[in-house]
């Protein structure tokens, strides 16, 4: 092989193996885990959709069941309460994704009777989130996408299992695809029967 074609050889190995580094870069990043945290033994799981009544458990906006999701609108604070009253300590999971917009997504609590909104989600339609907050009698901690976002101290009060556990949005439609709750410490109850 002539010197002339060694270097043309070489230049082409290293043009294709700058394509492939490209290539690999340009591919889009795994989506996150949406499996749960595991919950603690013996913790019950209950399946907090299931018990959703969309007509009945607005508080505002739109929001409807498609093939057994819950969908938001795409209004500025749109809002649903759960009917569920929950214990003592429990972890609160969600399963979504922002189908569009530029809005928010929050999971809403209680404490001492004040809602505790935070964002779980912000701008990024089209990406599968999973988000929990866990809710002990000292502290509230909230992970996002199985990453620790929120640590909060709760001191002498106390998170209280009323008024009911919440979710809002804003500036967009959400699909919630999963909305559990693992029971720690005492038992909560639905507000209704399921399907009444």
């Amino acid at each position: 092989m002539t010197s002339k074609n060694t270097l043309l050889l070489g230049i082409a190995i290293a043009v294709f193996a700058g394509l492939v580094a490209l290539a690999v870069a340009l591919l889009p990043s795994p989506e996150p885990k949406t499996t749960p945290p595991a919950p603690l033994p013996g913790t019950a799981e209950i399946d907090l959709l299931a018990m959703i009544d969309p007509t009945r458990d607005a508080v505002k906006g739109t929001w409807t069941m498609e093939n057994g999701r819950l969908v938001s609108d795409d209004g500025d604070s749109s809002r649903l309460d759960i009917p569920y009253v929950p214990p003592e300590e429990y972890s609160f999971t969600l399963e979504f994704v922002q189908r569009a917009g530029h809005g928010e997504v929050h999971q809403i609590l209680f404490r001492d009777g004040k809602p505790l909104v935070y964002p779980v989600a912000r701008n990024e339609s089209g990406r599968v989130h999973l988000s929990t907050v866990e809710v002990r009698k000292d502290r509230v901690t909230v992970h996002v996408d199985n990453r620790k976002v929120l640590e909060w101290k709760t001191g002498d009060g106390q998170i209280r299992p009323v008024p009911l556990p919440g979710i809002g949005t804003s500036g967009g439609p959400t699909e919630f695809r999963k909305i559990r709750l693992f029971e720690v410490r005492g038992q909560g109850r639905p507000l209704r029967p399921r399907g009444k």
